[in-house]
């Protein structure tokens, strides 16, 4: 398995945080985070977000072209 570098990471975060990853990519992924501060910093940030949108929105499904609209979005690569 070879490593991944952070656009990547960065680039799949939103699959990986969802687990929509398969499973190669998924352990790609966390062995990349384990050795790289700045993209573990992005998850961390990205799961509290997480977290804060569900409790502001309640249950309400998220409209599919809105999702797609979303992960198109371009990966801003965290400082060095």
């Amino acid at each position: 398995m070879s490593p991944i570098d952070c656009d990547e990471v960065l680039r799949d975060l939103e699959l990986f945080l969802d687990r929509e990853l398969p499973d190669v990519e998924c352990r790609r992924v966390e062995e990349h985070l384990a050795a790289c501060a700045p993209c573990m910093g992005r998850v961390e940030f990205r799961r509290r977000l997480q977290v804060i949108v569900a409790r502001t929105c309640g249950e309400e499904s998220v409209p599919p072209e809105l999702m797609l609209r979303v992960r198109r979005l371009p990966v801003e690569r965290p400082p060095d």
